[in-house]
């Protein structure tokens, strides 16, 4: 027993019955298992459950869970864990969903196990790892529930019609909410800044569902057409701080991303253009802010650039950072990428992370 207590790690947890899984509750476990603390996952809200697993894995994943909880029962399901610091080891995410009536889920709890051992199978799970829990899942048993002796539920396939629907709904509600925001602007002697910021996210979210549906069911969508219209957006809304500064937009036309992504990185653009709007320039100062969206192998570059003053010292150097940046490197974590802040004719601060292994 006590060689095994050293092998093995645990937290118990509960997450929301939503699209995000995003975290309710973790113990002091959590710190151990993930190197996220309490803070990190319930407090921000940035990290959810599917953050935890490697990209590769985490369809995978989420179709287990969804199989639970269709017929509700629990679920054990051997994965790839991705770490604050960006390891990958295995894991065990044991669980079930939490019930206030026979067809009402009102969340998900359980524990996450983590072992203590490399990842050594192309898969991302150790066979080490199988021979712990007696079971080797294959995507064949995954694609064709009718083999093996446990019963699962086939999840149907999203109608075309209704997915149409449903983006439009989201895009109305977007508006509406946009539509609040200018009211409650317009009421104030001057407009906070905060507000103006909230109403530059909410156009992010709407360039987004815009996008998504061209062409309807694509899990990935047009990234020059999106970065395109984040920052004419952003020149529309900022049109009075901008003055004589050029915002620009520098991809391939044809170049595309995947659909999962697109918000937290549609949100780490704004949040740098807000950045570049706020502190590069003097008032009235002429100057450009660039973006630069590439693709090297499997690996996305962004670039957010300006000609201003630049960063801090404490900042290109990683010692200090305000809010803002602390949340784009949040961000960053839910797509596996890496920021990197550098002074060069101005700020640049470039953000690189994988290709969602299909």
């Amino acid at each position: 027993m006590n060689s095994l207590d050293t092998k093995i790690t645990g937290m118990a947890f509960r997450c929301r019955a939503d699209a995000a899984l995003g975290f309710e509750h973790v113990d002091e476990g959590s710190k151990r298992v993930t190197g996220y603390t309490h803070a990190d996952l319930v407090e921000t809200g940035m990290i959810c459950l599917p953050d935890l697993v490697a990209p590769a894995g985490r369809d995978a994943v989420r179709r287990q869970i969804q199989d639970a909880i269709n017929r509700q029962g629990s679920f054990a399901i051997p994965f790839s864990m991705l770490t604050k610091d960006r390891t990958q080891t295995d894991g065990l995410l044991i669980g079930q969903g939490m019930y206030s009536g026979p067809l009402t889920i009102t969340g998900i709890e359980g524990y996450i196990l983590r072992m203590q051992t490399p990842v050594q199978s192309s898969s991302g799970l150790s066979t080490e790892m199988y021979d712990r829990i007696g079971h080797v899942p294959s995507d064949d048993h995954i694609a064709n529930p009718e083999k093996g002796s446990e019963k699962r539920i086939r999840i149907p396939e999203p109608d075309p019609e209704a997915m149409s629907g449903l983006i439009s709904g989201v895009r109305n509600s977007l508006q509406l909410l946009e539509q609040v925001i200018r009211m409650k602007a317009a009421a104030a002697a001057t407009t906070p800044v905060e507000i103006r910021d909230l109403q530059a996210f909410t156009y992010t979210l709407d360039a987004h569902y815009q996008n998504v549906s061209i062409p309807l069911g694509s899990d990935r969508i047009p990234a020059c057409a999106y970065f395109r219209a984040i920052t004419s957006n952003f020149s529309e809304l900022f049109a009075d701080q901008l003055n004589q500064v050029t915002v620009t937009t520098h991809c391939e036309d044809d170049q595309t991303m995947e659909a999962d992504a697109s918000i937290p990185v549609g949100m780490m653009v704004t949040e740098l253009l807000i950045n570049c709007v706020r502190h590069a320039f003097i008032p009235g100062e002429a100057g450009r802010i660039e973006l630069w969206f590439t693709r090297e192998n499997d690996m996305y570059n962004l670039e957010v650039r300006d000609s201003g003053r630049g960063l801090p010292d404490e900042v290109s150097n990683g010692q200090q950072m305000g809010n803002g940046l602390t949340m784009v490197e949040t961000l960053a974590m839910q797509v596996s990428g890496t920021v990197h802040f550098s002074n060069d004719k101005g700020a640049k601060v470039r953000i690189s992370f994988p290709e969602i292994s299909p």
